[in-house]
């Protein structure tokens, strides 16, 4: 997901580690909970990373998922992906949010519940995993139907209940690996942006400046007017006004 696209667009040569123990910053069956924010989580992630493989600059990405801020009553998957240069003291990240996910849990009395609970999430090309109603792990990454039925008739389910979720880690569910290189591609955008002052890479929009005026009435609005890029290394700033103005639909003295 990361790698090609970093090494195919920046000329990068990508080091995958073989052995790195993520599940300590937490894991999305829940046995270990996150405790801090997704994007603090990531930094901590990279920076060990970092220290433990003695490099310079990584790359990593962290994944939230919840219901949708903007879609009532939809699932969303938000990705972010963060580079992190130590020598140079330069960090940058993008996030790409998505309604396209089949993030979900189901607590399930029978054989046709389960079946159905699959089938609506994509199984077998996205994976599940099944936990005791207690919460325990049965088994995680299931990705074929055979499996799936073996588990639950050893759980009894039926006589037991089970709970089944989509198994949210990337590499057994494609739509979030999908989600990770549409972020990917926002950072690599971000860091082909050269300050025109110092030509250092990731001139990134550091502020939104709010004031957009509507188009009947010209009144500012809380939407954003101004964007300012400002440079890490040399502190070079950038205004740029946004070209456009408000639709009256969304002013609050046109309609409040």
């Amino acid at each position: 997901m990361i790698q090609p696209l970093v090494e195919g667009k920046l000329g990068a040569i990508c080091m995958i580690p073989e052995r790195y123990d993520t599940d300590k910053f937490g894991t999305f069956s829940g046995e270990v909970e996150r405790e801090v924010d997704a994007i603090t989580t990531l930094r901590k992630k990279i920076l060990s990373a970092l220290d433990e493989f003695g490099v310079d600059m990584g790359i990593g990405s962290e994944g939230s998922f919840g219901q949708h801020p903007f879609i009532p009553f939809s699932a969303a998957d938000e990705e972010l992906v963060m580079l992190i240069d130590r020598k140079n003291n330069f960090e940058i990240g993008a996030s790409y949010l998505t309604e396209q996910t089949n993030y979900l849990q189901r607590t399930v009395n029978t054989l046709d519940e389960l079946n159905q609970f699959a089938t609506e999430v994509h199984f077998p090309s996205h994976a599940l995993l099944i936990k005791s109603t207690d919460g325990t792990i049965v088994k995680k990454g299931i990705d074929n139907w055979n499996q799936l039925v073996a588990i639950a008739n050893q759980q009894n389910l039926g006589e037991n209940k089970l709970q089944v979720e989509t198994d949210m880690r990337a590499m057994h569910n494609p739509m979030r690996m999908e989600a990770i290189k549409k972020a990917t591609e926002l950072l690599i955008e971000k860091l082909l942006i050269e300050c025109p002052n110092c030509h250092a890479p990731g001139f990134d929009v550091q502020e939104k400046i709010p004031g957009l005026p509507c188009e009947w009435c010209s009144t500012p609005s809380i939407y954003t007017k101004t964007l300012l890029r400002k440079c890490w290394r040399c502190s070079h700033t950038q205004h740029a006004d946004i070209d456009k103005k408000l639709p009256a639909r969304f002013c609050e003295v046109c309609n409040p």
